[in-house]
């Protein structure tokens, strides 16, 4: 059965991140359903930022493999500096290889 709408998990909630998730207010069948962020205040505001705009209801995340698992996020979007994107792909790589994202 197709999905209804695509759950995203944002990786990274920075500049970048909060400037996509303004963006996404012209996106059509995906929600935010995550964000993760090393830092809990910048996961709820990005979270909270999302939700203002009516891009979804993102839970905040400081824990990526916990993000990686929940099951309403189908993709994620990284937006984190380019020289930290290494380690959060093989996370994506070990969660899915093991069935668990």
């Amino acid at each position: 059965m197709p999905l209804e709408k695509l759950g995203v998990g944002l990786i990274g909630a920075g500049f970048a991140a909060r400037f996509h998730v303004r963006g996404w207010v012209g996106v059509r069948n995906a929600d935010i359903v995550a964000v993760y962020s090393r830092t809990e205040k910048r996961a709820k505001e990005l979270a909270a930022l999302a939700e203002s705009l009516g891009v979804g209801k993102p839970k905040a995340y400081t824990n990526l493999y916990e993000m990686l698992q929940d099951p309403n996020v189908n993709a994620v979007w990284i937006l984190t500096p380019n020289d930290t994107r290494v380690p959060i792909v093989r996370a994506i790589v070990e969660e899915a290889t093991q069935g668990r994202g």
